[in-house]
């Protein structure tokens, strides 16, 4: 991470593992869009937490569990790219320009059956 930087994300706050993945608004809004999706009903917690959950409601092998971790890991991995995209290529997109999701629910679910 770059030490004493304010947030490329957001450029409210400064850089930490905590603020770049969960409490930046661009982070907390992709996080709300993808549970929302799931269909999960929870609050966006800290690092430590939402890890802590991922690792204690994912445990099972069945096909929706299997697909949530890797929704998970894609993302913490979307939030980096982003991060990056702003810092080394000076490059900034809004989360609805970027985000593959579709919105639509209907269309989502169509594409898992």
């Amino acid at each position: 991470m770059v030490s004493d930087r304010c947030c490329l994300l957001c450029s409210y706050s400064s850089e930490s593992q905590n603020h770049i993945f969960f409490e930046c608004a661009y982070s907390r809004g992709l996080w709300q869009l993808v549970l929302g999706l799931c269909s999960i009903k929870r609050s966006i917690g800290m690092w430590l937490q939402e890890f802590n959950w991922a690792t204690s409601c994912l445990k099972s092998k069945s096909f929706f569990l299997c697909l949530l971790k890797l929704v998970w890991n894609a993302v913490v991995y979307f939030i980096w790219c982003e991060r990056n995209s702003r810092l080394f290529e000076n490059s900034s997109n809004s989360l609805s320009s970027r985000c593959p999701i579709d919105s639509n629910p209907i269309n989502n679910r169509l594409c898992l059956e």
